[in-house]
Order: structure tokens, then C-alpha cells, then sequence
């Protein structure tokens, strides 16, 4: 088993002042296009070893707004490169480079065997990782090393908002994400990310955390 751990920190702030929420975005994002994915989704496939969970929580049209937008904010593709560069390990170089081809609104930091580890938790991530279980749920096991080993995956998605966590911020939006694929002893791939954004009582954006390249784990 191989634990690959990579560690960044970024957080980004901006003034409060009354413009509206879409202008008002930290500094380098730009708002990317919103998720076709339901609020609520439970897919299982083939004898429940393929789970795809999605639970968008929330308790009112301000609160569904503030969670759909938290999911568009895509972040300066520079400080995706730059955070990733100062991450090391084997065929590092190359996967950073195959996800750097990659077209769309970047919000992941490299590819894995197929699957983008995210950088930032968006809509769009969410998207890929439910086709890539449902990709993977009409495939044979990827892993000729595993005869007779069934493969599995899954991606279990919710959001959560909590109202005046704290002084000076009105809402803060969670977002959390799990995916897991195992295909045998010598092939998986699984980890968890979080993104915390938090909002004024006009839905402007005032900082965002957990936008980093964050642990995976593989065997």
C-alpha cells in the first residue's frame, strides 16, 4: 500500500462592499457554468459494488442559491500549477502535464489513471466523478493482475450551510466529496475533499478554503 500525502494551504479574502454576488468574487476566480446534477441522486449499479450519492443540503431557495454558487467558482489556473509544482512523487511530471492538456474550467491538479484528483470541489467535479463510476460500472476490471476480483466504485457528494458561523459572516457553504475505486491488492484509488465558502447577507463571496491539492491515497 502506497500513501501518497501532499499538504498546501490557501485561503482568500476580499473586502465586503455592496455590489452584487457575481461580481464580487476572490481575487483571480471567475464563475464557471453551473452543474446539470440533481439535489438529490442514489445510483447503485451492478449489485450495488458501483454507488453514486448526491445530497445537496440546504433549507431555502437563499440557502440552495449560496450552495449552487460555491460550486461554480473556479480558481486562477495559475495557483492550480503553481501549488501542484511544489508537489513531488513518482510520474508526478508527467501526470501534471497530461492534466495541464486537459480543455475545460480547470479545478483539478493532475490525473490519475483516468480520474482528475481535485484541487477545487466544483460542480464540474462532481459531474466527472459520477461519469467516471458509471464509466467504470460497464467496464471489466481494469486490473489484469486481479482475476477474478470484481471492481468497485463509488462517489458520495453533500453539501451543508451553516447561518452566522461566526462574526461578519452570514452563511458558510460546505461542500465535501468521497470517491473510492478498488480493482485489486495493487490497484485503488481513494480520497476526500472539502470546500468551505463563506458569504455576507448579500450572498457576496468573502473568502474561500480548501482549494489545494489535497491527500489520495493509492495501492
Amino acid at each position: 500500500m502506497m500513501r501518497a500525502r501532499h499538504l498546501a494551504t490557501f485561503a482568500v479574502a476580499i473586502v465586503c462592499s455592496p455590489v452584487t454576488a457575481r461580481a464580487q468574487l476572490p481575487p483571480g476566480y471567475t464563475l464557471g457554468r453551473a452543474s446539470l446534477l440533481p439535489d438529490t441522486l442514489r445510483e447503485n449499479r451492478s449489485d450495488g459494488r458501483f454507488e453514486i450519492w448526491i445530497t445537496r443540503g440546504y433549507r431555502d431557495s437563499t440557502q440552495r442559491r449560496l450552495v449552487l454558487l460555491a460550486e461554480r467558482l473556479i480558481p486562477p489556473r495559475a495557483a492550480i500549477e503553481q501549488a501542484a509544482a511544489r508537489v513531488s512523487g513518482e510520474g508526478h511530471i508527467r501526470a501534471l502535464a497530461e492534466a495541464a492538456r486537459r480543455r475545460g474550467e480547470r479545478w483539478w491538479w493532475r490525473d490519475w489513471d483516468g480520474v482528475l484528483l481535485p484541487y477545487a470541489l466544483t460542480g464540474a467535479a462532481i459531474e466527472h466523478y459520477v461519469e467516471r463510476v458509471r464509466a467504470l460500472s460497464g467496464q471489466p476490471n481494469p486490473s489484469a493482475g486481479s482475476q477474478g476480483v470484481l471492481s468497485s466504485a463509488s462517489v458520495h457528494y453533500g453539501t451543508s450551510v451553516d447561518e452566522q458561523p461566526e462574526p461578519g459572516v452570514a452563511y458558510r457553504v460546505h461542500l465535501r466529496v468521497a470517491f473510492k475505486f478498488y480493482c485489486g491488492s495493487l490497484c485503488a484509488l481513494w480520497f476526500n475533499h472539502r470546500r468551505t465558502v463563506d458569504f455576507d447577507t448579500k450572498g457576496a463571496v468573502l473568502a474561500v478554503h480548501g482549494d489545494e491539492p489535497h491527500d489520495y491515497d493509492v495501492s
